[in-house]
């Protein structure tokens, strides 16, 4: 072969290939291609052996093709799931399952491996720039894998349950109504596999360039923290008007650009139905502490008592009047259009305070102690003696506050 095409740079070499990948040197090769390879060395090397080697070319070889058997006389060589079998490898995604099958009729799978692209028949080969998982804690780290691609954003679902699969289905689905409009991304290609290890989704859009409101926050920078409110009120009234509601709208999912445009993300969580998703489960408790977490830096956001104080977080930013229809507002199909007129559309929206009254000053430094309070009962939880001394600690604080007020009557009256 190599001398009917000499213009190719091509060396034929005859090793094992356990002994030839430790002579491999990082970036001397682009591809690696294995086809029905692995299941066979594992059978006589084991598969930790298999596993270890493939981790060691995945460092030194950057994309690779593997063609798997999943059900054979081979059966016990082979890890549960295929994938287990590239360790180091993080894209990795069926390109076919060819027709030549295991004695119990089973297809094997073809597999495009790679740590440096992402491959879709329409989009081609996607670079990657870095890989994100899913935050939620309940879930295991590769369920929702994030897949950063230039300006196109891949998120990979491993389904494995029935809130997962919906998930997916929600964000195809509110891609394709909603995609394009008001900037919003679109949707680029959907890809599944569904083979005896499970089914996996691959969703690929337009990617929204900035950080997300949360970092924006963290990093202590000065914006336009009103201007961030008002253009995610804009947004979820938008979404009210199309029968959409946003199940968790935190700062965590929306996206600050350089410019100062504020995008929302987490796709999977908005929906025609109005659940709310995330604590504590009420469409306008939850905007308000959207609110406070962009407005009160400091806000704890785990705070115990949280619900009981969250107007008066704000209250020092808007007047006296938009406090009054505020704290009256029903939670209703209309809820964000009323707010926006409230907060953005009323005559008092250039009144909002930059002070306030000493009683005001005062319960918000109860209401930082008590943050303080809630955070440390977390910590004391299992200790009963520790959890009493703090009440005690609470009930003279009480103390202390009706003091205060006591002394500001006679001293008013003085006065």
């Amino acid at each position: 072969m190599a001398r009917e095409n000499p213009k190719c740079n091509v060396q034929f070499i005859q090793s094992k290939i356990e002994e030839f990948v430790s002579t491999i040197r990082k970036g001397e090769y682009d591809l690696v291609l294995m086809l029905s390879v692995l299941h066979n060395m594992s059978k006589y090397l084991g598969i930790k052996f298999v596993q270890d080697m493939v981790a060691d070319l995945s460092a030194k070889i950057p994309n690779g093709i593997f063609e798997f058997a999943l059900e054979s006389v081979h059966t016990k060589y082979i890890p549960k799931n295929y994938r287990d079998f590239l360790p180091g490898f993080l894209f990795i995604r069926v390109l076919s399952y060819n027709d030549s099958r295991d004695v119990n009729g089973v297809k094997r799978p073809l597999c495009f491996a790679s740590n440096r692209y992402a491959y879709f028949e329409n989009l081609g080969m996607l670079k990657i720039d870095h890989i994100t998982y899913n935050r939620h804690s309940y879930l295991d780290k590769t369920d929702v894998m994030h897949f950063h691609c230039g300006d196109k954003f891949v998120k990979l679902f491993n389904v494995k349950n029935q809130d997962l699969f919906l998930k997916s289905n929600q964000e195809i689905q509110f891609l394709k109504d909603m995609g394009g409009k008001r900037g919003l991304p679109e949707l680029r290609a959907v890809s599944t596999e569904q083979d005896v290890t499970g089914l996996r989704i691959f969703i690929v859009r337009d990617k929204l360039q900035g950080i997300t409101l949360e970092d924006k926050i963290a990093s202590g920078e000065n914006f336009n923290r009103w201007d961030v409110i008002k253009q995610a009120l804009e947004w979820l009234v938008f979404f009210e008007q199309h029968n959409y509601y946003h199940g968790d709208s935190g700062t965590n999912n929306f996206i600050y650009t350089d410019d100062g445009k504020l995008y929302p993300i987490d796709y999977e969580e908005i929906r025609h139905e109005r659940i709310v998703l995330a604590w504590p489960h009420n469409v306008a408790m939850l905007f308000f502490i959207f609110m406070n977490s962009v407005l009160e830096p400091n806000y704890k956001k785990f705070a115990f008592h949280r619900c009981v104080r969250l107007l008066t977080e704000f209250k020092k930013h808007i007047s006296p009047e938009q406090y009054e229809k505020i704290s009256t507002l029903k939670d209703d199909k209309k809820f964000f259009s009323n707010l926006y007129e409230i907060l953005f559309n009323s005559q008092n929206t250039n009144r909002r305070r930059e002070t306030y009254n000493t009683k005001d000053l005062e319960l918000l430094e109860v209401g930082k102690y008590l943050d303080e309070v809630g955070q440390r009962l977390q910590d004391y939880k299992n200790n009963f003696d520790q959890i009493n001394q703090l009440i005690h600690i609470v009930v003279e604080q009480q103390k202390r506050i009706e003091q205060l007020e006591n002394f500001l009557k006679r001293f008013k009256q003085s006065s």
